[in-house]
This record gives C-alpha cells, structure tokens and sequence, in this order.
C-alpha cells in the first residue's frame, strides 16, 4: 500500500466529515512534498526554525518579512507561498496563519520537513476596521468579485468571528513567548519597534531605513490609502456597515486593545 496515498485520503475523508463538505484540495492540511511518512522513515537531518510569526490578515505581516529580509540579507519564509526545505538548515522565520501557537505549531510539523523549533513566536495585529476594510477588498480582487456587498462579505466569511478568536488567544494570555506587535505602533514609531522585532529575534542589524516605506502584497481592489494607522476614520461611506457591525461585535476587544 502506498502510505503516501493513504494518509492522504484519510486526511481527505476526516476533513469532510468535520466539514460537512467534500473537500479536493489537500494543500491545508497534507504536503505532497513532505508528507505523513516523513516521521516513518526520515530521510533528511532536521532543519532549525527559530521563531513562527502569526497574525491577522492585513496586520503587516508580509510588510515585517520584507524589512527584515532587507535589513539581514537573509530569507524569511511563508507557510503557503514559500516554503523551506530540508536544506534550508537554520530559518530565521517563518509566518504560519494560524488562530493559536497550537495550530501554528502543528501546521509546521504536519505541512515542513522535520525541524527543530526555537520557540519563540511573533503575533502582529491592527485595529480590526483597518484590517477586516482591507481583508473586504482583498476577497473583492482574489475573488473578481467586484459587486461584492459588505453584509455579505461579513456573513460568508465571518471575519470578526476570526478576529475575536486569534486575539482572545494569541493576546489575552499575554504568553512569555510571544512578541506582540501592534501595527499602529509600528506604522507611527517604526524606527523604535523594528528594532524591537530585531532585538527578539537576537538580530544584529542596522534596520534598512529605505525598506520601511516601501508597500507590500498590493491586493486591494479599491484605490485608497494603504498601509495607514487609522485610516477607517477617513473611510468612505462604503465601509459603514463594517465598521458599524465591527464596533458592535468587537466592542470588548477594541477597548482591550486600546482603540478608540
């Protein structure tokens, strides 16, 4: 039997029951390249990871990878796009969306080759208008969607639902192990946090001032102001219905926070 095959498939068939639905992709949850039998039957030394960063769609996570990649010279790696291999010996980073440090591990273990972890963990977050106004028009382009309605966007893809769960997860339990970074500090104070982020991850760099203001993932449908602190309070009449239902629902985290 080809154990390959079947622990795809049997992924395949746990995935549909929890969903309800008959799932063809396995890309989430199984790697082709590097798949279940890797434990079995190792065939490569394990690669050093040192530290997982997570975080909101459209928190800044891509913009962070970029600075530091600039700033060292070395690579950082994303879980989907971009991932490391066996020879790929020390990552210095990788970002792993993921709703806790739990699932973030886990997606590592299942979806890389073996590794050994750091244990170290970086979050970024933005106030969530910004950031589910921008995840709005992302969906709109990725999807060619362009009539897209808010209301609808909100109930399909319950983007608040997933924002209450990260930061009630990744936040409130304040883990010794986890730098959080708040966007708007990061935006407005750049030249103070990202040394931060450098001093967390034993980094020593000067900080490659021209990478700060350079805009990465340009996924908006819409022609707006990117990359802003606060921006939803200039925001159209387009984004009321998000913002309305957003301080609604995330009432508690917004304060929490420490957003207006």
């Amino acid at each position: 039997m080809d154990l390959n095959k079947y622990f795809g498939n049997s992924i395949n068939v746990i995935k549909s029951l929890i969903t309800g639905k008959s799932i063809s992709s396995l890309k989430s949850l199984y790697s082709t390249q590097y798949p279940p039998t890797k434990f079995l039957k190792p065939q490569h030394s394990k690669i050093h990871i040192q530290c997982i960063m997570s975080g909101f769609p459209r928190a800044g996570t891509h913009w962070i990878r970029n600075v530091i990649e600039k700033s060292t010279g070395r690579e950082t790696y994303d879980l989907h796009y971009k991932r490391p291999s066996h020879l790929n010996k020390d990552v210095l980073l990788i970002k792993i969306h993921a709703r806790n440090k739990f699932i973030a591990h886990l997606k590592a273990l299942w979806l890389l080759p073996r590794f050994d972890f750091g244990g170290k963990y970086i979050y970024v977050y933005r106030d969530p208008r910004d950031a589910i106004i921008s995840l709005y028009e992302m969906y709109k382009k990725i999807k060619a969607i362009d009539d897209l309605d808010p209301e609808h966007f909100l109930n399909i893809y319950d983007p608040i639902g997933q924002y209450s769960w990260e930061i009630n997860r990744w936040v409130v339990p304040n883990h010794k192990d986890v730098l959080l970074v708040k966007f708007e500090n990061l935006k407005l104070n750049s030249l103070e946090e990202f040394p931060r982020i450098f001093r967390f991850l034993c980094l020593d760099f000067p900080i490659a001032v021209e990478s700060i203001g350079k805009l990465v993932a340009t996924t908006d449908a819409k022609k707006r102001p990117r990359g802003t602190a606060y921006g939803w309070k200039n925001a159209s009449i387009d984004y009321k219905s998000i913002i309305d239902t957003v301080n609604s629902r995330l009432e508690r985290e917004i304060k929490m926070l420490g957003y207006e």
